[in-house]
């Protein structure tokens, strides 16, 4: 009786951890091209899955807030920074955000 427990903790623990692992394992970072117009935002996340974390990065002249409205799903947390926004001096630094993608 009492092996015939431990083997099933044993048997559930194992596929449990495994399970995790593999699931762990199944998120990916999606980092798409700048992104320069609304037009051309699902051309560019073609190379992203559904529940990847997406960085995106696009021009001055889109709003960060309709992005993340469009493509992110709010259920989890959005990292955007707000006042990256106004540094405008760097042709480099492009306003972005991250988030889980949900097409």
């Amino acid at each position: 009786m009492i092996k015939q427990f431990i083997t099933y903790i044993l048997t559930f623990n194992i596929y449990f951890l495994q399970n995790q692992v593999s699931s762990m394992s199944d998120q990916r970072t999606c980092e798409p091209d700048i992104i320069n117009k609304y037009s051309n935002v699902q051309e560019k996340l073609k190379v992203c899955d559904k529940g990847n974390r997406i960085i995106i990065r696009h021009s001055y002249n889109l709003s960060s807030e309709i992005l993340i409205g469009r493509l992110c799903d709010l259920k989890f947390t959005v990292l955007h920074d707000k006042n990256k926004s106004k540094v405008i001096n760097s042709k480099k630094q492009q306003p972005d955000f991250v988030c889980i993608y949900l097409p």
